[in-house]
């Protein structure tokens, strides 16, 4: 199963990867431009899925290349993920984010990354990036109930159906690529990355199969009753993009955001 935070995949082998540019330079507040991408990963490699094709023309492309190689996309994240997640053994990670979407590790890889990255003026390459967020999106018809119903969560109207496939949201992350404290007056990467993965949702996964209905993503439980809070600070933030709980068992927290099933 594949769950907020981090994906759990079959098995990790060490990988050597060259390091993501660290932008070395102290700014109190600055305007930065955000450029946001979808991306279809097909074997070893992740190809931007055009713009267009699915109705996000107001996200910009800008440094964003068509093409990103998936051990470099890893990694960008195990970078964003050493912040987020607090993952220190980058080495291992890097194995692990390529394995989520590797047929032979995971029943059911993930398959869509999302990337939204913000930038000063003066930067020329999209590793230069000065606070960005980061998603993968699964086609997954595992795990969408919950082991245990609550009936408080009646209201919310979830599929029943094992054979339909859902967008499950994860390894959701927001990252600071630069040194001192910075803050970037436009919109937040994380929101940005909600935006257009919705749009997707709406404008081509529920296209091509209308029973799709609507964003899922799982919040995990923390084990350790001192980092409580993390998991019900999360819960708020996805409350306000929408999402509702569903569920909720002894691992997780269910949450979903029903979508119109039409272009908009």
């Amino acid at each position: 199963m594949i769950v907020s935070g981090n994906l759990q995949t079959k098995k990790t082998n060490n990988n050597k990867n060259n390091k993501t540019k660290k932008i070395v330079r102290k700014v109190k507040s600055a305007i930065c431009e955000f450029h946001t991408s979808i991306y279809r990963v097909n074997g070893d490699c992740a190809y931007r899925v055009l713009a267009n094709s699915f109705n996000a023309q107001s996200f910009k492309k800008g440094f964003l290349p068509n093409k990103i190689k998936l051990k470099e996309y890893a990694n960008i994240i195990a970078d964003m993920q050493s912040e987020c997640f607090g993952e220190k053994d980058k080495e291992t990670n890097i194995q692990r984010i390529i394995d989520l979407f590797d047929p032979n590790k995971m029943d059911e890889p993930a398959s869509i990354i999302i990337l939204s990255l913000g930038y000063y003026p003066t930067a020329k390459d999209y590793t230069e990036y000065v606070i960005g967020a980061s998603a993968v999106l699964q086609l997954s018809a595992e795990g969408i109930i919950p082991s245990s119903d609550d009936s408080q969560y009646s209201s919310v109207s979830v599929s029943t159906s094992n054979e339909i496939k859902q967008p499950i949201l994860n390894e959701v992350c927001k990252h600071y690529n630069i040194t001192g404290s910075t803050k970037c007056k436009t919109k937040a990467p994380v929101r940005q990355v909600f935006n257009i993965t919705e749009k997707y949702i709406v404008n081509k996964l529920m296209v091509e199969n209308p029973k799709i209905d609507g964003a899922y993503l799982y919040v995990e439980k923390e084990s350790d009753t001192k980092t409580d809070h993390v998991s019900d600070v999360l819960i708020k933030i996805y409350n306000k993009k929408g999402y509702v709980v569903y569920g909720n068992d002894e691992e997780y927290i269910y949450m979903k955001k029903e979508l119109p099933s039409k272009k908009q």
